[in-house]
């Protein structure tokens, strides 16, 4: 099966989301950590069905790609808007094996993948792009994600920062005031002068 609408679905999500917080590269266990809760999200479970297997591409790959069971994701496209373009071809494999490779029903499912990865703002500018590019998304077979302006990216990356942050010694850490030698004594502060 000829798969004719591929480069004008990769043109549709640059023009609508290249730049932006999705497009950034993220470590590997970024990655997989964002897939494990696409694959715990109850729009996820809604469908039946289970999460991919995320396995890290050969080095020097730039390909990523979707067989059904997992996704590879290539150290080119180690970003957050390549996991919801494999995460939607591993739904069309299952909701729809006749659909081409970049067709209407996996058009239909990278909205919500995007929807639930990058938040509904991001999806509906990958909606207006796809239909300006001439390869609207086709009707979804599905439930629907459910409302939300952020998505699960920034709630990833803020529970690594909160994770990073405590891991910092309570020493130098900001607001904890001014970082001491180990070992220093610490001297006691004086006092306010008297009022007069």
């Amino acid at each position: 099966m000829t798969d004719r609408h591929r480069q004008r679905c990769y043109d549709a999500e640059e023009a609508a989301l290249g730049g932006t917080l999705l497009t950034e590269p993220q470590g590997f266990d970024v990655l997989v950590e964002l897939v494990d809760a696409v694959g715990g999200h109850r729009w996820w479970a809604a469908l039946g069905a289970p999460a991919p297997v995320v396995r890290r591409g050969r080095p020097g790959s730039r390909r990523s790609w979707s067989d059904g069971i997992g996704i590879t994701i290539a150290p080119a496209g180690a970003d957050a808007l390549t996991v919801a373009h494999e995460l939607a071809h591993h739904l069309t494999r299952r909701l729809d094996p006749a659909d081409p490779g970049h067709g209407p029903t996996f058009r239909a499912a990278e909205l919500r993948t995007v929807s639930v990865v990058g938040g509904t703002r991001a999806a509906e500018l990958l909606a207006a792009e796809l239909v300006r590019w001439g390869v609207p998304p086709g009707p979804w077979p599905g439930p629907e994600p459910g409302g939300g302006a952020g998505g699960l990216l920034e709630v990833v990356l803020s529970r690594r920062r909160l994770a990073d942050l405590a891991a910092i010694p309570a020493v130098g850490r900001p607001g904890a005031g001014p970082a001491r030698r180990p070992g220093a004594a610490s001297r006691p502060r004086p006092a306010p002068p008297a009022p007069r």
